[in-house]
């Protein structure tokens, strides 16, 4: 997106850039809030809320005005990304993601009636079709060739548990099946010196990658096929492979910490 803007720029174009969530002083501290680690308790509605917020912060503050003046706006993250990692990484459903702010307005705009007993009738109905989908409609997700289920189906055959180090593209998945994840496709929320070390990790860099499964006590790999790791990981001492298919690679750590 950077690279774009620049070259927007260079063409004579005038251009606004946002980051999700955060974009707006607004929108960083409700971005403090979804990266705080003591906020473990925060619930998979209030996360879908919060990223809203931030949003339509960002369209009051910073879209609409820039639109209403001709400038481009670029966005890092918009709502497809709330459906995949929300919707779907945190099993919502893509519907509830999608329809959440609507039903949230129509709520809001209820309770800012008169009260009455139909007013509040009302506001509650709506209350519960924010939220109750999510508890009242059964979450099925089926594997495909694109997921990498039959790994995670031997990771769990193996046993295998604790810190897991797995390929971005991997993250939502292994959110939605619970499995706490070293990264997910969610970049802007881990900062630029963490990414770059996971790229060099992944990528195969020796050094960055033994100093990462050090560093975070990785006790198990789920790794792209052509990951440049994958093939230092079968070299590097301490660790086997033990699982292989065209969609996901596994090993696992087999003594101390690597040398």
């Amino acid at each position: 997106m950077r690279r774009l803007g620049e070259r927007l720029r260079a063409a004579g174009k005038p251009v606004v850039e946002n980051a999700e969530p955060g974009g707006t002083p607004i929108g960083v501290e409700i971005r403090r809030i979804l990266l705080d680690a003591k906020n473990q308790e925060l619930g998979a509605t209030a996360e879908l809320l919060l990223y809203f917020a931030s949003r339509a912060q960002a369209v009051d503050e910073l879209v609409r005005p820039a639109l209403a003046k001709g400038v481009t706006v670029l966005s890092d993250r918009w709502t497809d990304s709330t459906l995949v990692y929300q919707g779907c990484g945190r099993g919502l459903g893509a519907g509830t993601a999608r329809e959440a702010p609507s039903r949230l307005a129509s709520l809001l705009a209820c309770l800012a009636r008169p009260p009455g007993v139909g007013a509040v009738a009302v506001a509650l109905a709506l209350a519960a079709g924010v939220a109750l989908p999510t508890a009242l409609r059964p979450i099925v997700r089926t594997d495909d060739a694109m997921t990498p289920g039959a790994a995670l189906a031997a990771a769990t055959r193996l046993s295998l548990s604790g810190p897991v180090f797995n390929s971005e593209m991997f993250g939502g998945y292994l959110i939605f099946r619970g499995v706490p994840v070293f990264i997910d496709g969610r970049v802007e929320m881990y900062g630029n010196d963490f990414l770059a070390k996971d790229y060099q990790a992944e990528r195969g860099d020796q050094a960055p990658l033994k100093e990462l499964v050090a560093h975070y006590h990785i006790a198990w790999t789920l790794l792209l096929p052509g990951a440049g790791a994958v093939g230092v990981m079968d070299r590097l001492a301490g660790w086997e492979r033990v699982y292989a298919d065209d969609r996901a690679v596994i090993h696992r750590r087999t003594g101390g910490e690597p040398r």
